[in-house]
């Protein structure tokens, strides 16, 4: 009798953790394009605050990267070819690491050997990554003037420079900068 009650309280208490985990999955939702972007403040690796709102008025592109992550260094020249390219037409450009394991010393050295020169932001435990539901470096957002998120996904069609065919990003830029929808 006692193993069947150990039993029955070991089963409950493991469907409580199993519905407990699975609302706390649903609570982080993907932001919602057209609707407004969650805000935030973080510090940049100068110590800097940047605060989203503080880029009201400006299209804004956010990116997820990574000083360690293949995929996200395989990504770092088109991701400075867009910064460069789209901050002469006024885009803001705000890169962000939620890293636990990059120190910034070790985010800095990357971003200069790499010639990373626009705003590096350090997301400390997760809190941005988390509103933003940015699993996967680099994830890009796209927020307008208003602060409306407009776009969000992926740069391009491939992880192999040569075989794009599509850039979602700048297409979304365009487009965004054109006074138009975002298609894609």
């Amino acid at each position: 009798m006692r193993k069947r009650v150990s039993m029955l309280c070991l089963f409950v208490f493991s469907l409580f953790v199993t519905l407990g985990l699975q609302s706390q999955a649903q609570a982080v939702s993907t932001p919602t394009v057209g609707v407004a972007a969650p805000e935030f403040e973080l510090k940049d690796l100068s110590g800097k605050s940047h605060a989203l709102k503080s880029y009201r008025g400006k299209t804004t592109v956010l990116t997820f990267i990574s000083a360690r992550c293949p995929i996200s260094k395989m990504y770092q020249d088109r991701i400075r070819a867009v910064a460069d390219d789209y901050a002469k037409r006024g885009v803001a450009f705000l890169a962000i690491n939620a890293n636990a394991d990059e120190p910034i010393a070790e985010i800095r050295a990357h971003a200069v050997e790499n010639k990373l020169n626009f705003t590096i932001l350090k997301d400390d435990g997760n809190v941005v990554a988390d509103a933003y539901a940015a699993e996967r470096t680099p994830t890009v957002y796209v927020v307008d003037g208003e602060g409306v998120l407009r776009y969000q996904g992926r740069i391009d069609n491939s992880q192999n420079e040569r075989l794009v065919k599509r850039n979602d990003l700048r297409a979304a830029l365009d487009e965004l900068l054109a006074g138009k929808a975002v298609s894609v």
